[in-house]
């Protein structure tokens, strides 16, 4: 919950210094002190899910979501929106699986991580084909 308050708070200064860090410090945005609050709060979330849940799932579940999303979105709140709906959907698809299935939960989050990043994939190169000279 702290996440996304402070992601909402400073949602503008986020933007700011992921299109450039150089353009947001020069209009006055202090980046040091939203990069150490954005490390901050992954590492916070990192260390609290790894008791949880296990370093592979964290690893999934930080990667390849926001790798998805940025296949398909055209902004960056759409990203985020994006990659947060494939987190949460995965996990809920996941743990039917691993319930209907007699799967650990754990590797059915992953594979649906995984199959719903390969469909973002096809889907971007079907909808925005490489130039072929």
């Amino acid at each position: 919950m702290g996440v996304i308050l402070l992601l909402t708070l400073f949602y503008h200064e986020l933007f700011a210094i992921a299109f450039s860090e150089e353009l947001a410090r020069v209009s006055g945005i202090r980046t040091s002190f939203i990069n150490a609050v954005l490390v901050l709060l992954t590492a916070l979330s990192v260390v609290l899910a790894m008791k949880l849940v296990g370093i592979m799932l964290i690893s999934s579940m930080l990667i390849v979501p926001a790798a998805s999303a940025l296949q398909l979105a055209r902004g960056f709140k759409v990203c985020i929106l994006l990659a947060a709906a494939q987190g949460c959907g995965s996990v809920i698809i996941g743990i039917i699986i691993s319930i209907l299935s007699n799967l650990p939960a754990s590797a059915s989050i992953v594979m649906v991580n995984l199959l719903l990043f390969s469909i973002a994939f096809l889907t971007r190169r079907t909808i925005y084909p490489k130039n072929s000279n």
